[in-house]
């Protein structure tokens, strides 16, 4: 089943019951923004370790393998390359105790040595990670999740389930080009709401292959969502500016987040010169903003 093939009473709602006890309620803290000029929270991802999108991501993946009999006693062999996604494997491997090996380019190896423990190991890549990682999964026999794997996004659109309880009137998200199915996930529970799915990517950045999905002549995405109704998805960039003043006021304010993570403020403060260059909060309108940031691997 291809990734875009998924649906709220479908994917998203068994993955938040098959989730809920293990994962933590996602923090937020409301934007002071000028009067008449909107609401605007902050879905602070970057404090969550049981609830970030991927931690949601990878459990649900792990947890539905193991229910359909396809998790091998030998475990998971992952290619990661960033210390969010390892961080995330390993504590969805722990969680449900089975084994994990991560693959890892040797730049994230010190780093990610606290994650190793409890079945889990981290081997530093001799070359290309992923037939490292192909040919340690042949020779032991563990599973090698697929990155496109609907359980993925299915997991990952479980975070607007909870922000839709916590911030009435809910209007848009806007959020960062994620992995781990975070853009189908988010539209497909975002579009069953009601709710408008913004992308804020870098202006020099490639477009995650979400974006080239969308119609030359707007927003509609047939087929995103399984839900019988097409879904809606904006897409803006942002300046390298306004990512520099996005990342400064959010580590004032103690939110160290990553480059990605910061883009979704960004969008705000970024000058709208053309079209599709940065996003106009309306009077009225309640915008979450989904702020990514290097988990504590201490607690992964």
């Amino acid at each position: 089943m291809p990734v875009t093939e998924i649906s709220w009473l479908g994917h998203i709602v068994p993955a938040w019951n098959g989730i809920v006890r293990d994962i933590q309620t996602l923090y937020h803290e409301t934007l002071v923004t000028p009067q008449g000029a909107g609401r605007v929270v902050l879905a602070l991802e970057h404090r969550q370790r049981a609830g970030s999108y991927r931690a949601r991501a990878t459990l649900w993946y792990l947890r539905t393998q193991q229910r359909m009999g396809t998790l091998p006693r030998t475990g998971i062999a992952v290619v990661v390359d960033s210390v969010a996604m390892a961080a995330a494997w390993s504590w969805a491997a722990k969680t449900i105790q089975i084994p994990a090996v991560l693959f890892v380019p040797s730049v994230h190896a010190p780093v990610l040595a606290a994650l190793c423990g409890d079945g889990v190991s981290v081997q530093v890549a001799d070359g290309d990670a992923a037939v490292c990682c192909a040919v340690y999964a042949h020779s032991v026999g563990a599973l090698v999740p697929a990155r496109e794997d609907p359980m993925l996004a299915a997991g990952a659109g479980t975070w607007v389930r909870d922000i839709r309880c916590l911030v009435p009137n809910l209007t848009t998200v806007i959020i960062p080009g994620g992995d781990h199915g975070l853009v189908p996930g988010t539209v497909a529970a975002s579009a069953w709401h009601g709710i408008n799915t913004v992308l804020a990517v870098r202006e020099d950045a490639l477009s995650p292959p979400a974006v080239h999905r969308v119609s030359a002549d707007g927003t509609e995405l047939d087929g995103m969502a399984a839900d019988h109704h097409s879904v809606q998805l904006g897409s803006v960039t942002v300046t390298a500016t306004a990512l520099e003043t996005a990342d400064r006021i959010l580590r004032q304010y103690q939110h160290g987040v990553t480059g990605e993570g910061a883009t979704p403020l960004a969008a705000l403060m970024t000058p709208a010169t053309h079209p599709g260059c940065g996003y106009q909060l309306e009077s009225g309108e309640t915008v979450a903003l989904l702020l990514a940031g290097p988990p504590d691997l201490s607690r992964c």
